[in-house]
């Protein structure tokens, strides 16, 4: 975790990484209820883990 030079906060906030863990969270487990498919939650999973491993290279 980088920190500005100037300040001493963090320069992505632990409190919006909770916020958005919540989120995906409820937004998988919603998924399922509706589809009742493991099949299509599956493939939620895997793109959530996916878009996790490309975006923070890209935010930098």
């Amino acid at each position: 975790m980088s920190v500005d030079e100037g300040n001493n906060r963090p320069s992505q906030p632990v409190g919006d990484m909770v916020v958005l863990f919540n989120a995906v969270a409820a937004g998988i487990g919603g998924l399922y209820v509706s589809t009742r498919s493991i099949a299509v939650t599956g493939l939620a999973v895997g793109l959530v883990i996916v878009l996790c491993l490309v975006v923070p290279r890209f935010r930098r």
